[in-house]
């Protein structure tokens, strides 16, 4: 089901699933609402980045083309230095996304004429106020996640459950969080 690529065939493989559990005696239930806000997306589209680029700050937009054009999870942003993008506006190391290249350009050039090195963070909490230097400490994963939601909900773009934060938690935990659940079926239960 891990490897599905949209919300139809995760459904198709989940239900040949649960027709081999009940088989043996145990009934997997699925919430398929729950399921959806979990599944897989497609690549932001054109139609996708026209709506991010309503943001006036640019950093918005840019966490919402980070998260949803190139899939980063949006507790981890706030490790990334302003390096990560390119002087094209692409993030190093992935697959190019030329519907937002603006989006993250305009924050890289936003970053920069704040002060900011290519070494500062890429997310700060705020503008520093003195010309010339970035001095704000960065942004912290919870409030970049926040800043991601809100951009979401704005846009109507938003994947509500996909970036839970990942806990040690059993499988069984781990699928409930899904959508799914499970119930050991009795001999007796007719």
């Amino acid at each position: 089901v891990a490897e599905s690529r949209e919300i139809n065939e995760c459904l198709t493989r989940l239900r040949g699933l649960q027709t081999a559990l009940f088989a043996r005696g145990l009934l997997a239930r699925v919430d398929v609402s729950k399921l959806a806000n979990n599944a897989p997306r497609a690549p932001l589209d054109q139609s996708g980045a026209e709506a991010l680029r309503g943001y006036a700050a640019p950093e918005y937009a840019c966490i919402g083309a980070l998260v949803l054009a190139y899939g980063r999870n949006p507790y981890s942003l706030h490790q990334l230095r302003l390096e990560a993008i390119t002087p094209d506006g692409e993030l190093v190391g992935a697959q190019p996304s030329t519907p937002v290249a603006a989006l993250l350009l305009a924050h890289r050039l936003q970053r920069l004429w704040d002060g900011a090195r290519d070494t500062d963070p890429l997310f700060c909490r705020g503008h520093s106020g003195a010309i010339g230097r970035d001095l704000t400490p960065p942004a912290s994963a919870n409030s970049l996640f926040k800043v991601y939601r809100r951009v979401g909900h704005d846009t109507g773009l938003f994947t509500p459950a996909r970036w839970t934060r990942r806990l040690e938690r059993s499988p069984l935990r781990e699928a409930a969080a899904l959508g799914i659940s499970f119930a050991f079926l009795h001999r007796d239960s007719g």
